[in-house]
């Protein structure tokens, strides 16, 4: 995908963020934060209902568990685990494009009145749809190569996911080959840390709710080896961090690896 240029840096200033900023034929307004990479800043992806909506997913339901990650070093295992890497807190949500396949699912949709539990899958179901559907749009990707969404949040100082890239073909593994990532912040983190830093692109973004960060793992269909960054620990105690991955796959097989919550 490209994009039209512009030399700019989060946040921009004045006239240089007016003249900097671009809009999509969806009317999508973004910067774009790094030239010679595509590296998106999207103000104001979601509103803050939706943000809310999405936390309350997982906090009212205690999904948040210790984040795990898959492979990592040389890739030879497959094995899913907590690791010092990372020590933030996931939370799945459903799998929108697997449920809106299944025939089960619409026949459960013709109860009337839903249950509440049906009724409550069917929000996260239609809310995780919509931001997939939006953000593929945007890149124009097939909405059913994104992923399972994943909610994450970081509560102390000691945590974080340290320096890591999203394509599992830069750890040689032959799952979670993610084209591209967008992250959208789910809350203010102003002056407390909590950036999302690419140290290669001398690059460091603030958390602000509802905002978006867009970036393409790979480049020329190989494994963009600068697009490793990290998600910094809040910096002070009683400072929180929320967010959700939005992670677009290369293969509708390969990249189900984060199925979310399960129904059957």
């Amino acid at each position: 995908t490209n994009f039209p240029k512009h030399s700019t840096s989060y946040p921009p200033s004045s006239t240089a963020a007016n003249e900097a900023l671009s809009t999509t034929d969806d009317n999508v307004s973004y910067y774009i934060l790094n030239q010679e990479k595509n590296v998106l800043y999207i103000p104001n992806f979601l509103n803050d209902t939706s943000t809310q909506e999405i936390k309350t997913f997982c906090t009212d339901g205690g999904r948040f568990t210790r984040s795990r990650v898959g492979g990592y070093g040389d890739g030879s295992s497959t094995k899913v685990e907590k690791h010092d890497l990372r020590t933030s807190e996931s939370c799945a949500l459903v799998p929108a494009a697997d449920y809106l396949k299944n025939p089960r699912w619409h026949r459960m949709l013709e109860q009337d009145p839903l249950t509440p539990q049906v009724a409550k899958i069917a929000r996260e179901v239609d809310l995780s749809w919509d931001i997939g559907v939006r953000a593929s749009g945007l890149l124009g990707i097939d909405a059913n190569l994104v992923e399972a969404l994943q909610v994450v949040r970081y509560t102390t100082p000691d945590a974080e996911y340290k320096l890591h890239h999203d394509h599992g073909g830069y750890y040689g593994k032959q799952t979670e080959h993610r084209s591209w990532t967008m992250l959208i912040f789910l809350n203010d983190v102003v002056d407390a840390g909590g950036h999302t830093a690419f140290p290669k692109l001398d690059l460091e973004v603030v958390p602000r709710e509802g905002d978006a960060l867009v970036w393409s793992n790979t480049i020329d269909s190989q494994v963009d080896r600068d697009m490793v960054h990290m998600g910094k620990p809040p910096s002070q105690e009683g400072v929180e961090k929320y967010a959700v991955n939005v992670w677009f796959g290369e293969d509708l097989f390969k990249n189900r690896v984060n199925e979310g919550s399960k129904w059957e």
